[in-house]
């Protein structure tokens, strides 16, 4: 027995995960890279391998073969890259097997999605697209391996991959809606009224849920459809995978998934939402008002089938679970706003609809007036990775640390987003991508950033002499709902990378509001500033305190916080200092205060002293040196003000700050 290192990985990951028209779209794609993994992964221990990294999760591997326990797994949790180290195999270990399995795996699926939908169609359909769905399916994947007697040879597979042996098809045609650079499945040439006849067949067609899944005039690759579409009969999956003749075959199961996820506009309402069903536990005109709304919906979409779960969010089962006001984890989010009802009404043909919709309107009217507040346009994209783990996965004694660190990490961020009534995509060794309406979004990252950070102390108390240096990284991004997901998406991995961690330096967090003009504001701070103060529960407790003085003065915050930007840029003290000794003292800032302070009419005396130090503390602009020691930047920074304006204007409340982060902002 002979003992070789492993390294598999498999591609392309943004291609897959980023192009989504809808939350589920996302959140599919990442499910599927990381099941696509744990097969690579059971199929290396079915030959003898042991995977020294990234650890897998026991229970996610059960689940492949029908023998977990408890709630199934609902997110991606394995990461798309690993290595099999210290994979002792006898001399007939076959690193093809692994490919193949994982290829017999995605076919498997696809077949499966294929009889359920595209097989009901005439042969006069299903022939082209026949054509078209096996050269994507059979072609999409490029998977790379190499085998490696060197323990540490850890740049082989960027070597290997550099070969550049992938080479995706030629694709004709309509171009998906979903996927840029590979043609929808009709198979025709252009656009028109052969594309939107074969869609029109495969609506009426396909199997249950196509209603649901396919919106009217979308078009889609292969790909797409199979990650819009699995859900509903990836529970039926039953394969035998590996090499019977080897004694190395096992059975791949599949299991419950949700069908149904919050989208970005129920994401954005949320809060709102969940405050209305509270108070109408004590107010009867509410109760009565979001009852009729609930009946008028019922009759506008049907709710979705009961053969699958949904992922819900928590403020929303807590507020249902006071009352019986029917049915608001699965409503969808568009129906809460008074623009999007009446863009419904103009599209309609439907006289009866028009009517539900005007209807559900007025109702919404209501609602709002008896609230006294109205859904919010923002949700928030946060994404999360460690920093400097990549340097140090090749020393040995710090490998089974890391490991156990990112698996506990991994294993309760589902359960802390949760908290937070986020949507989680993803989360996997390092790496954490979620959904979070915008109040709850600063505490869940703070609530985040700890735990990654405790799950690393726990690890390194053996290793006092040279202990795991690692700190979590994170970028929060709001944008309005309207707003094309996949744009956004795009932008919060920039934001993360050059920003949080080129720019300031690591172990921070970077934040910017997009509306729909373009960017509103960016900034970023260390979490952990050299004057003791945690960022994110600083923005949190004065977006809170400008809110009670905004609800005696409808226009305070805003005339408060654009005086004091203007007198920042006015004054040119927003520009960085050649050295932060020479950007304003503590005076000079807090007299720009004052002087906001009295443009709103309000008396200097009626500042708050404590809302005076925490805005001087917030205005300063922070980042880490070379030696990630965070020191000011010298200058003051605008974006921040126009942070917390946007905070304030968007009623973010102080609940979730956790004690660690009041005491600090204290």
């Amino acid at each position: 027995m002979s003992e070789q290192y492993f390294h598999f990985t498999i591609g392309p990951v943004q291609a897959f995960v980023a192009q989504a028209r809808r939350t589920r779209d996302f959140w599919a794609g990442s499910f599927l890279l990381s099941w696509m993994a744990s097969v690579a992964m059971k199929s290396v221990a079915s030959q003898g391998g042991e995977i020294e990294f990234p650890q897998p999760d026991t229970a996610y591997l059960k689940w492949l073969e029908g023998e977990g326990e408890g709630l199934p797994p609902q997110q991606g949790s394995i990461p798309n890259r690993f290595k099999a180290a210290r994979a002792r195999v006898p001399e007939s270990f076959d690193p093809q097997q692994v490919t193949q399995d994982i290829q017999a795996a995605w076919a498997a699926l696809a077949e499966q999605v294929w009889q359920m939908d595209l097989s009901r169609l005439p042969d006069t359909f299903q022939q082209p697209a026949k054509t078209v769905w096996d050269r994507q399916v059979g072609h999409f994947w490029e998977i790379s391996w190499c085998l490696s007697p060197e323990r540490n040879a850890t740049n082989l597979l960027d070597r290997r991959k550099n070969w550049r042996t992938y080479c995706p098809p030629a694709e004709p045609g309509v171009s998906c809606m979903m996927m840029e650079g590979w043609q929808e499945l009709s198979g025709q040439i252009r656009p028109g009224r052969e594309v939107n006849r074969f869609w029109q067949q495969l609506t009426q067609h396909a199997g249950k849920g196509i209603d649901k899944d396919l919106r009217s005039g979308e078009t889609l690759c292969a790909i797409a459809f199979i990650k819009r579409r699995f859900a509903r009969i990836f529970e039926q999956l039953d394969l035998e995978l590996g090499s019977s003749e080897k004694g190395q075959a096992w059975s791949l199961r599949g299991w419950a998934l949700p069908l149904n996820v919050p989208s970005v506009n129920y994401m954005a309402a949320a809060p709102w939402l969940a405050r209305v069903i509270d108070q109408a536990g004590g107010d009867n005109d509410l109760h009565e008002s979001l009852r009729l709304m609930d009946y008028d919906l019922s009759g506008l979409e049907s709710r979705p089938s009961r053969e699958g779960h949904n992922l819900n969010l928590k403020r929303i089962e807590d507020a249902c679970a006071k009352t019986n006001i029917g049915n608001w984890h699965t409503v969808n989010g568009r129906y809460f706003y008074q623009d999007e009802l009446s863009l419904m009404q103009a599209r309609t043909e439907s006289a009866d609809d028009q009517e539900l919709l005007k209807s559900v309107q007025r109702h919404l009217h209501r609602i709002e007036a008896k609230a006294g507040h109205r859904p919010s346009d923002f949700y928030a994209i946060l994404l999360m990775d460690g920093d400097s783990l990549g340097s140090q996965m090749s020393d040995e004694r710090k490998q089974t640390g890391i490991s156990n660190a990112l698996n506990r990490f991994t294993r309760d961020v589902p359960e802390i987003v949760r908290q937070y009534s986020g949507f989680l995509v993803y989360a996997g060794g390092d790496d954490v991508l979620a959904l979070l309406s915008v109040d709850d979004s600063l505490a869940c990252a703070e609530a985040l950033r700890n735990h990654y950070n405790a799950c690393f102390e726990q690890v390194n108390q053996p290793l006092y002499s040279d202990p795991i240096q690692t700190s979590l990284s994170g970028a929060l991004l709001f944008c309005h709902y309207k707003s094309p997901l996949t744009q956004n998406l795009s932008k919060a991995h920039p934001l993360l990378d050059e920003i949080a961690k080129e720019r300031t330096g690591r172990n921070s967090l970077a934040i910017a509001v997009w509306k729909p003009g373009g960017l509103h504001c960016q900034w970023s701070s260390p979490w952990e500033r050299g004057d003791g103060v945690y960022c994110a529960p600083l923005l949190q407790r004065l977006a809170a305190e400008l809110m009670s003085y905004q609800a005696e003065d409808g226009q305070f915050s805003r005339k408060f916080m654009f005086k004091l930007e203007q007198l920042v840029e006015q004054l040119g003290l927003n520009r960085i200092a050649e050295q932060p000794e020479q950007g304003p003292d503590d005076f000079q800032v807090d007299s720009l205060i004052r002087a906001a302070w009295a443009h709103t009419g309000k008396k200097v005396d009626t500042l708050d002293p404590q809302l005076l130090d925490n805005l001087l503390k917030l205005v300063r602009q922070w980042r880490h040196d070379d030696n990630r020691l965070p020191v000011q930047a010298g200058n003051l920074s605008v974006a921040a003000l126009k942070l917390l304006h946007f905070l304030s204007s968007e009623q973010i409340g102080i609940s979730g700050v956790n004690d660690q982060g009041r005491q600090a902002s204290e």
